[in-house]
This record gives C-alpha cells, structure tokens and sequence, in this order.
C-alpha cells in the first residue's frame, strides 16, 4: 500500500532550497506532491512524499500520514 511522509515548508524558505527537498525525496520515492493548507490567517505549506502509486483518492487535505491508501 502507498504511504506517505509529510515535511512542512516553512515560511521564508527559499524556493532553492524546497526545489532541492523536492528533487532529493523524488530519489527514493514514487512521487512528491506540494500540499497547500489554506486558513483565515495563513497558508501552510508542506511536502508529501509518496513511496507507491495511489490507486484511489488518497491525497486528501485531510490524509494521515503512516496511512496505507
């Protein structure tokens, strides 16, 4: 089953240097995606690295995780 890690990007973080966590997670994993959390007083970013292929809808805002999908 796909799982995935979470990595939060910090705020200030420059693009350089998520485009190389980007690229180093794409080495040993099957897919990274950018994941925008979004409230009333800010945006939240993170990094999901994916180790399989999802087969479903698993890249939810709401996914855990450590979570087979």
């Amino acid at each position: 089953m796909a799982t995935f890690i979470r990595q939060p990007i910090e705020p200030g973080t420059p693009g350089q240097t998520v485009w190389k966590r980007i690229r180093d997670l794409l080495v040993t994993n099957e897919s990274v995606e950018v994941v925008v959390t979004t409230t009333e007083d800010s945006d939240k970013f993170e990094l999901r690295a994916w180790t399989r292929v999802r087969n479903d809808g698993s890249n939810g805002q709401n996914a855990m995780p450590g979570a087979d999908y």
